[in-house]
């Protein structure tokens, strides 16, 4: 193979009209050195043999300053020759990484290229069998892409994709099976185990699940860790447990059902959580039923939401604002030692049963303007601490406020219920 790499540039003159250059040069240095050799020793006022021995030291010195001369520079040329050698060596050297870094970057890209496809086959592959008619071919399919998941983190979003799209299909219940196994596959992937700082080496962090529609049935996401969440129009048969479940983006149950009602005990919402429209048709006959003790951290909305069953909201946190507007609770509610630190709006909602808010914390507005209760309803401890609208309240059965207070006046809607 023919070397095609510059030659590295050695100390020689470069043209022609240099070398002419440096030899007139040099003659001048010998010509001055002989010159002022001569001056010197007063040789131009001398005659016969002195003369010419004043002259012969003139040469010599002529001779000796030329050579001297021409060494520097023979010297200096070297050195620069030495200098661009090592410079150009360098830049060769350089050039010659360069080149090994892009070869390797292309390499690098074409086996991750290769691998991309290997596993993209996989997955086209395990969706097939997943999509089967008999069931063993699906829960083959099923566990084909947990263990790509499981090996590809890259690949799992796009894993848990496919797995809800298969939630997401009409519910069929000759299919229960194959669903509830790709339940128990979601959720034992995000679920961190006891100890967060050091999750188990099967949980999937940092995942999104869409369940818009879907029919799921006894969902148990007892300690998972989720990012964003869409159960939309969801149906959730059997009881749904959210107990001490993180979600650290958004949460939308916008218009879902929940016919054996909720179990959120401890729940943290991150961000914003969307209940508007939704059914909560079980009752309540559990410590973890309902929201009791859940922190709601972005804007909640229980806009326009039925609570069938008696509502649970003890000792739940509120981190910004909170709605329950046109809300229905037939069967009453309890917010006893909630603690609101934004505003909170109850306006237009209908409380069939006692309403128990003894001991909550309003940091922010309390508006529960057009509401009705119709059974008692206890205010018992409970603190306005900001503006409190009871406008057009309608308290069908007198209501409790004794040590109740309020920052403000109090309304007057509440005040002639006080005991003096």
């Amino acid at each position: 193979m023919t070397d095609t790499r510059p030659a590295a540039p050695g100390p020689r003159l470069s043209t022609p009209a240099t070398a002419c250059l440096l030899t007139g040069l040099l003659l001048v240095v010998g010509a001055a050195a002989g010159a002022g050799v001569l001056w010197w020793s007063g040789g131009w006022e001398l005659d016969g043999a002195a003369a010419a021995a004043a002259r012969a030291n003139a040469v010599w010195t002529g001779l000796a300053a030329v050579a001297a001369t021409a060494l520097l520079v023979g010297l200096l040329l070297y050195w620069r020759g030495l200098r661009a050698t090592a410079a150009h060596r360098a830049l060769e050297l350089a050039q010659r990484r360069e080149r090994e870094v892009e070869e390797r970057a292309r390499r690098q890209w074409a086996a991750a290229r290769t691998a991309a496809d290997a596993v993209e086959r996989r997955i086209a592959e395990a969706v097939g069998q997943l999509g089967a008619d008999r069931d063993p071919v699906r829960m083959g399919g099923l566990h084909a892409l947990e263990r790509i998941a499981s090996a590809t983190p890259e690949c799992r979003q796009a894993v848990v994709d496919v797995l809800c799209a298969c939630l997401r299909a009409p519910f069929e219940p000759a299919e229960f099976a194959v669903r509830a196994a790709v339940q128990r596959v979601l959720t034992h992937h995000l679920r961190p185990g006891d100890d967060p700082a050091a999750p188990a080496a099967e949980f999937w962090p940092d995942l999104d699940l869409d369940l818009t529609g879907a029919h799921l049935i006894d969902l148990d996401l007892t300690g998972c860790r989720v990012r964003a969440v869409t159960f939309d129009q969801a149906v959730f048969e059997g009881r749904a447990v959210l107990r001490r479940t993180r979600f650290s983006g958004r949460a939308r149950f916008r218009g879902a059902r929940f016919l054996d009602g909720v179990g959120a005990r401890g729940a943290r919402f991150g961000a914003a959580a969307d209940f508007r429209d939704a059914e909560f048709d079980a009752p309540a006959d559990s410590a973890d039923a309902g929201f009791r003790a859940a922190e709601f951290h972005g804007d909640t909305t229980f806009a326009r939401a039925v609570f069938n069953a008696r509502a649970q909201f003890r000792e739940a946190r509120f981190l910004s604002d909170v709605s329950w507007g046109r809300a229905a609770f037939p069967e009453g509610a309890t917010f006893a030692c909630a603690d609101f630190r934004g505003s909170a709006w109850f306006g237009n909602a209908v409380l069939g049963d006692d309403a128990d808010f003894s001991g909550v914390r309003f940091g922010r507005h309390a508006r529960f303007p057009d509401a009705v209760f119709e059974a008692a309803a206890d205010f018992t401890g409970a603190r306005f601490e900001s503006f409190t609208d009871f406008e057009q309240v309608d308290f069908r059965v007198r209501p409790l406020v004794a040590d109740t207070r309020f920052a403000n006046d109090v309304p007057p809607e509440v005040a002639v219920f006080r005991t003096p």
